[in-house]
């Protein structure tokens, strides 16, 4: 579920919503949407509809009350920027009531809501609030200040205090417009540190998962050690292979021949050897001069030179050299 589906559905019952209150449902939809585990962001926006159930039933009054000249003002210059929404809105956290804006059809306008300093204290006492909010409505415990409290930016001016919810991260920018200044509540993490953070996170994961394929890879390799039948020409290959022989199918007979060491060595599964004489396998090398060690499925042949290999193959799989093929 997106933000901007959020605030149509809080216009679509009627309700005013404090910008503390949309925060919230900002920070949710981000965990319902990116989260790990969607369950985790269901029940945290079941928890959201309690913690702002509140501002929700003193919303007709509230919707009617009027702004001071100041905030007024940053109300004329949020539509300018391209906020649709603005309005009066309570704060259930605080009980004041300040301008809240919201970009419902540009996620890149971030929401925030300011309220006159002399009421409100400092952008930090807000956003503060709103944090806590959350991290009460939290009941899994899935959201830290460290991860969560970045989405609180505390925002002042020298008449006004607020918040800002950078779910777009754009915070900065729409702040800046306004003419305000924006900080960071003490604990949470900058997007620097986020992406410092996220970066040693992916390096973390990759790591493992480096670690693990190698684990695995080397106990498969210790597997092939012990030789237990092949099934197919592949199975052959690949524990010819963990013995230090490479092989390489013949493209004219896949499944069934395979070359290694240079030619030297004619791996044939599953296929009779005067079949392949017949083709022209023993063309360039007399198949009276080489050996072989074969089982019920396969046969591999050495031609002079590359004798070690059958014998390898003889020790690893208990058969014998024959000087024959």
């Amino acid at each position: 579920m997106t933000l901007s589906t959020l605030q149509k559905r809080t216009k679509s019952t009627g309700a005013r919503l404090s910008a503390a209150a949309v925060a919230l449902l900002a920070v949710t939809a981000l965990t319902a949407c990116g989260g790990d585990d969607s369950s985790d962001g269901d029940t945290t926006a079941a928890a959201t509809t309690d913690a702002v159930a509140s501002g929700a039933e003193g919303a007709d009054s509230a919707a009617g009350a009027e702004l001071s000249e100041v905030l007024q003002d940053y109300q004329t210059k949020a539509e300018e920027l391209g906020y649709e929404d603005c309005m009066a809105s309570p704060d259930p956290a605080t009980g004041m009531t300040g301008l809240a804006c919201f970009g419902t059809e540009n996620p890149e306008l971030d929401p925030f809501n300011l309220y006159d300093r002399e009421e409100a204290g400092s952008g930090e006492e807000v956003a503060e609030k709103a944090l806590e909010t959350l991290l009460d409505a939290d009941e899994i415990g899935s959201m830290t200040r460290e991860t969560s409290g970045n989405y609180y930016r505390p925002v002042d001016g020298d008449d006004v205090a607020g918040t800002c919810t950078d779910t777009a991260q754009k915070c900065e920018k729409v702040i800046g417009d306004l003419g305000l200044e924006i900080g960071l509540l003490d604990g949470a993490l900058s997007e620097e540190e986020r992406e410092e953070r996220a970066a040693e996170e992916s390096d973390r994961i990759a790591e493992e998962e480096r670690a693990k394929a190698e684990k695995e890879e080397a106990e498969r390799q210790e597997e092939l050690q012990t030789y237990s039948g092949w099934d197919d020409l592949d199975a052959a290959k690949e524990q010819l292979s963990a013995w230090g022989v490479s092989c390489s199918e013949d493209s004219d007979r896949e499944g069934e021949v395979a070359f290694c060491k240079l030619d030297s060595v004619v791996v044939a599964y599953d296929t009779g050897i005067d079949e392949l004489e017949e083709e022209g396998l023993f063309r360039e090398v007399d198949r009276d001069t080489m050996v072989s060690v074969s089982d019920d499925d396969w046969t591999v042949m050495c031609s002079p030179g590359a004798d070690d290999v059958c014998d390898l193959v003889a020790e690893k799989t208990g058969k014998s050299v024959k000087d024959e093929v």
